[in-house]
């Protein structure tokens, strides 16, 4: 199957302001703000991956390794 971005429930832009970006480094530093990883894939896999997210069995982020 192939894939467009329009298929993709994914966040492309960014509005946060310089204050926000200091108090999420901050939660980082201090070990408070951890992501969650559902699962990583090589980037020779990136359809396994976008075929995760759209079937909705991710729990977290699905990272491709490149």
């Amino acid at each position: 199957m192939d894939y467009t971005a329009r298929d993709l429930d994914v966040g492309l832009l960014s509005t946060e302001s310089s204050d926000d970006r200091r108090a999420l480094t901050g939660f980082v530093d201090a070990g408070t703000l951890v992501p969650v990883i559902d699962r990583q894939y090589p980037l020779a896999e990136a359809a396994a991956a976008i075929t995760r997210i759209t079937e909705g069995h991710a729990r977290g982020k699905v990272v491709l390794a490149v």
